[in-house]
């Protein structure tokens, strides 16, 4: 959890989606000296997930994403948000941590 946190600014926010499948230590002293927040919230239930999904399939709705590595986001991510030339989601490959 420590290197997710530290990637965020000061007053930065990182939001849990779902349950993750390990417990999760928190170190509570980075959130304290940049008032920084964790949160979480649910997906919804598992039968709401698979009329998400069905709807979805049914329609041909699908995510445009873009993965990057941690090396990414610190070197060129932010640069490209920062210009506006991000036009879809971009996801953190955690592994790369």
């Amino acid at each position: 959890m420590a290197p997710l946190l530290a990637l965020l600014d000061v007053n930065g926010t990182l939001v849990m989606a779902g349950t993750p499948s390990e417990l999760l230590t928190v170190p509570v002293g980075q959130l304290i000296s940049s008032r920084r927040r964790l949160t979480g919230t649910s997906m919804g239930s598992v039968q709401e997930t698979r009329d998400m999904l069905d709807l979805c399939a049914a329609r041909d709705i699908t995510a445009v994403t873009g993965i990057i590595t941690a090396e990414q986001a610190m070197c060129t991510a932010f640069k490209r948000l920062e210009a506006g030339g991000v036009r879809y989601r971009l996801v953190l490959d955690a592994s790369t941590l």
